[in-house]
């Protein structure tokens, strides 16, 4: 009846309605990342746009079953903007039937990759001699996803002593790691994907366990005897669950959570300065180095940036450290690297 029909058309606008209200709340939290395409018959040849940014270059692909690894487009990206936005598109010819096809702007690099490096690694660990490696569940997200600490090191220096245990952590009731002497080493606190969207530093993470966990290596050998490492490798794993780029499961940036994050909202990050703040009432704050490893949206090459402070002396130490790291790559240039901005989230 017409009476019908004036409900449905009433009620299809109030969804569309609420869909674009959704939409409008959500555009600053989900971002074009990783999506799957299956072939439609007769095209042979997709065109696909999204909202963008000059990161959009060669995005890479998938085809399932036939490839086992990610690729390049052969292709540039085009790169459009408008008035009205900013559009990315690309041309793709689906030749096997039978394929499924993924799409992400960069190499994927998701949760279980994570959970299934963990493991490898410390199964590496085991076939290295006199490697000391510790892996501990910190914490879970609030949607449930685990969040690591790592230990890795030598048998030097290593103590009885296990490191204390820290209220509202560590919720699998483990038996902590060893401590060392705090006389004969020093730590470097390393983690990663605070922001999803930032694979680039989770490869970089990958390359340095994998260095470390040489076993031929004099350079891993003496980094192990001289430090404690202790790795965080995906503080985000919510957010990568979700695809999001740089938020949390609740629309959040957990990196503006530092000053005072909350236990359960932000609980990885609270983590975090828990165990750092264990770290140095251990070792003292000067043996204690702390590396957050991001990728940049425009900048390109590897690059530090440094704390912010006026103390002649203490800018002098903080910028010999990437100084001794370009002795050793080709790929990190100094004159790149940042240490003072007006922003201070640039600090």
């Amino acid at each position: 009846s017409f009476i019908s029909i004036i409900v449905l058309y009433s009620m299809l606008f109030t969804i569309y309605c609420d869909l674009i209200f959704f939409l409008c709340h959500v555009r600053f939290i989900l971002s074009f990342f990783f999506f799957l395409m299956i072939r439609r018959p007769p095209r042979s040849t997709l065109s696909s746009s999204s909202a963008a940014s000059d990161v959009y270059k060669r995005q890479v692909y998938k085809r399932v079953p036939s490839m086992h690894k990610y690729e390049r487009l052969t292709e540039p990206c085009v790169y459009e903007a408008e008035e009205t936005g900013a559009s990315i598109w690309w041309n793709f010819s689906l030749k096997q039937e039978d394929d499924l096809v993924y799409f992400a702007f960069t190499y994927p690099y998701t949760y279980a990759d994570c959970e299934t490096k963990i493991d490898r690694w410390q199964e590496r660990a085991a076939e290295v001699g006199e490697v000391y490696m510790e892996r501990e569940l910190l914490c879970l997200t609030p949607q449930s996803r685990n969040v690591h600490l790592l230990t890795l090191s030598s048998t030097r220096g290593i103590m009885n002593e296990t490191e204390r245990p820290i209220d509202g952590l560590f919720p699998a009731e483990q038996q902590r790691p060893r401590c060392f002497d705090p006389a004969s080493k020093k730590v470097v606190f390393v983690s990663a994907r605070v922001h999803p969207g930032e694979v680039p530093g989770q490869f970089v993470l990958d390359g340095l366990l994998n260095f470390l966990l040489h076993s031929s290596d004099a350079r891993a050998a003496a980094f192990r005897d001289t430090f404690v490492l202790k790795v965080i490798p995906m503080l985000n794993p919510d957010g990568v669950a979700l695809g999001h780029y740089r938020s949390d499961c609740y629309g959040v940036n957990l990196n503006r959570c530092y000053g005072a994050p909350d236990q359960v909202r932000a609980i990885s990050i609270f983590a975090a300065k828990e165990v750092m703040r264990e770290l140095v009432q251990w070792y003292g704050s000067e043996n204690v180095y702390y590396f957050d490893l991001h990728a940049h949206a425009n900048k390109r090459g590897c690059f530090f940036y440094g704390n912010n402070t006026e103390d002649p002396d203490q800018l002098c130490t903080i910028q010999r450290i990437p100084k001794l790291i370009t002795l050793s790559t080709q790929h990190l240039h100094y004159d790149c690297l940042l240490y003072t901005s007006p922003s201070p989230r640039d600090s």
